[in-house]
């Protein structure tokens, strides 16, 4: 611990400089790491800062590139002189000299496959690629975002009759918010192309199928969507959308389209509502109340907690074996368990199993529950067990790499420590370190948190800040800074908790109560 962490280029190129900021940290300490691409004249700079604990497996991270054709000249040239072959000179960008002979030429994949990496798996990279080529086709090379959001536009106005100045359109993956449609205008263009012959089959074939494949894999499982649905999901901070094509288990084909914009809070419930819906279209012609059924899967059973003991054994050795080959039969037993306690300790296991995978940490995320029936009845298992909480290591893992949905979950089970004291010594490192690694989002997840489960939170937050080691931890500072932001609700919310957190925090260390009630005059940094 505190040696530098590891970080490699795959390939290996001169293109990059490389500044490593990160610094490896007790095994059992948790993981946060941030990666930045900037353009540096001719290089390209990669800042990789955070912190990783010892013996923790690898995290494969992809960036953008500003200069790709540098980039493949200095990598080319590397990749020559590790085999032995000498380049002299030092790569620049410059006309291709007259008479020069093509050595190589590549060719991509077909127009149909490069859309099914688009839509499928949600590449923006690949979709303002694609702009970019077609304004080149339309109006000349070299491509950009421009000329193709000009073809674009001129399709939509002139082919789908979508009015110009009725929508914005300023880049092709819709990654930022400055894109506005309607979810009108989403159906327009979505008929238009299932009545596009020659181009629907491969326009259909591209998207994810509610519960088969895509960023539709694990979702609406169960469901009358199922292998009927098939949509393009959107995701962006506080925004959720899903759009695409349903043949109803009547026979009736239909096209729609849901976004949900700025919503407060965490993503889960909101795209399970999405999902509802989804499953509401494809059931259409059956009972109403059949989709919501459907959506929240099979009756809630709960089993004796000897039964619960002995089959968390099982999933708990197929959870360290940590191999991502045993999710496909997880995922099958957490679709058709009916216990809410064993499905979150089978969701950990999914996670466990493919821990970089961001559908893993979904299944983790929503079926975690604080309430008495999955909770408190893993609180029952650690105290029978004499050991750790199930669930609650993962979770906090997740929390701690700043998942939103992860750290209001987390808030809620820091507030019940308050009067559970095995959970407090057990929470008590856990949390300063939640703080440390995501302190701008917890203080988010603090936000969204009703009052009193917040107050019972705080108190529990600041035992764990006075009684950490470090004597600067960050978080006090991440609510200063939170205090001049630039949303007034945010920084009203910040200055009340500076205070609160600060007056709780010199009770804590003085070992009175009452200052808790006492306007605090020094400021009082934790664990000093």
């Amino acid at each position: 611990p505190g040696a530098p962490g590891i970080v490699e280029l795959d390939p290996p190129s001169d293109f990059f400089v490389v500044e490593n900021r990160v610094t490896t940290t007790r095994s059992r300490s948790l993981r946060r790491l941030w990666v930045s691409s900037v353009a540096a004249g001719d290089k390209q700079r990669i800042v990789v800062s955070g912190r990783v604990p010892v013996g923790s497996s690898p995290v494969a991270v992809w960036r953008k590139l500003d200069n790709p054709a540098l980039y493949f000249g200095h990598t080319l040239k590397q990749l020559l002189a590790t085999r032995g072959i000498r380049v002299r000179g030092k790569v620049v960008a410059g006309p291709v000299p007259e008479g020069a002979q093509p050595f190589m030429l590549h060719q991509s994949e077909t127009l149909d496959l490069v859309l099914k990496r688009v839509n499928k798996v949600s590449s923006n990279f690949v979709a303002e690629q694609l702009i970019k080529a077609m304004g080149a086709q339309v109006a000349g090379a070299p491509g950009s975002w421009a000329k193709g959001i000009r073809v674009v536009e001129d399709f939509l106005a002139t082919e789908v009759g979508i009015r110009l100045g009725t929508f914005v359109m300023k880049n092709g993956s819709g990654l930022n918010d400055t894109n506005r449609f309607s979810a009108a205008q989403i159906c327009k263009l979505l008929r238009h192309m299932w009545l596009r012959f020659p181009l629907a089959p491969e326009f259909l074939s591209s998207l994810g199928i509610a519960a088969k494949d895509g960023t539709l894999h694990y979702r609406m499982e169960g469901t009358d969507a199922a292998g009927r649905l098939r949509a393009k999901t959107g995701t962006l901070e506080n925004v959720s959308a899903l759009s695409g094509y349903v043949q109803a288990v009547a026979g009736e084909r239909f096209v729609f389209a849901v976004m949900a914009n700025d919503f407060p809070g965490r993503a889960s419930p909101v795209v399970l509502a999405l999902d509802a819906l989804g499953a509401a279209i494809a059931g259409f012609g059956e009972a109403p109340d059949s989709a919501l059924a459907q959506t929240a899967g099979p009756e809630e059973q709960l089993g004796p907690l000897a039964d619960l003991k002995a089959r968390m054994s099982i999933y708990e050795k197929l959870a360290e074996a940590r191999d991502p080959r045993n999710v496909t039969f997880l995922r099958t037993a957490l679709k058709t368990e009916r216990d809410p306690a064993l499905k979150a300790i089978i969701a950990e296991a999914v996670y466990r199993s493919s821990p970089n995978d961001s559908d893993g940490v979904r299944a983790l995320v929503e079926n975690f529950d604080s309430g008495a029936e999955v909770f408190g009845r893993l609180r029952q298992l650690a105290r029978e067990l004499a050991s750790s909480t199930p669930v609650l290591g993962s979770l906090t893992a997740v929390a701690g790499e700043g998942d939103a949905d992860a750290l209001g979950r987390f808030v809620e089970v820091a507030a019940l420590a308050k009067s559970d004291e095995g959970l407090l010594q057990e929470l008590l490192e856990p949390l300063s370190e939640v703080a440390r690694n995501a302190p701008d989002e917890l203080i988010a997840a603090l936000f969204s948190t009703p009052e009193l489960t917040r107050e019972s939170a705080l108190d529990v937050l600041a035992k764990s800040l006075s009684a950490s080691s470090e004597p600067d931890h960050p978080f006090p500072t991440a609510v200063k800074r939170s205090a001049g932001s630039v949303d007034p609700q945010i920084a009203e919310f910040a200055r009340h908790l500076e205070q609160e957190l600060l007056s709780r925090i010199v009770g804590e260390k003085s070992g009175d109560a009452a200052a808790r009630d006492e306007p605090a005059g020094t400021e009082v940094e934790p664990g000093g």
